[in-house]
């Protein structure tokens, strides 16, 4: 993971409220000799910290309920990435023990079409007594027409 982060070009770059955001999609050289194309998604926190893969983290957000490798739902709508209010995602990084969020929406195919900066109050944990059913997402910027995340209930209850 970090040849490919120094090796490939920083496919994108936002910067948060939390740090900055580097989205790097390129080839990486699988153990088998065959070359796989890959996307990470590194982030730099503000203040004192390290350059972390996303998916390689272990700040487990001690105290907020809410952990690495959670399903949480959006409670605010992300036009830019095409997600709606109760959309489901994966969290996958913790800012500051809980004020914020790095999550990853996936669709049914396997594919990333979002990983967003939310804070605290963007999600909730899921519920026992939701049950999940699929939508296309809204085309937009460098994305498949085909990508589907998965949405929650709209009942909570």
């Amino acid at each position: 993971m970090l040849r490919h982060a120094r090796d490939t070009d920083v496919a994108d770059r936002v910067v948060t409220q939390f740090g900055t955001k580097y989205r790097i999609d390129g080839s990486l050289a699988m153990p088998d000799g065959r070359n796989s194309l890959r996307r990470a998604i590194w982030f730099v926190e503000r203040g004192p910290g390290t350059a972390a893969c996303c998916h390689r983290l272990s700040d487990r957000g001690r105290g907020t309920g809410m952990k690495e490798l959670d399903l949480v739902v959006l409670t605010r709508e992300l036009p830019g990435e095409g997600l709606r209010v109760g959309d489901i995602g994966t969290v996958v990084l913790v800012h500051q023990g809980g004020a914020g969020y790095e999550v990853e929406c996936s669709t049914l195919g396997g594919r990333t079409p979002a990983v967003a900066t939310l804070a605290a109050d963007d999600v909730r944990p899921v519920g026992d007594r939701e049950i999940a059913h699929a939508r296309h997402v809204a085309q937009s910027a460098g994305r498949s027409p085909s990508s589907a995340c998965l949405p929650s209930s709209a009942d909570p209850g």
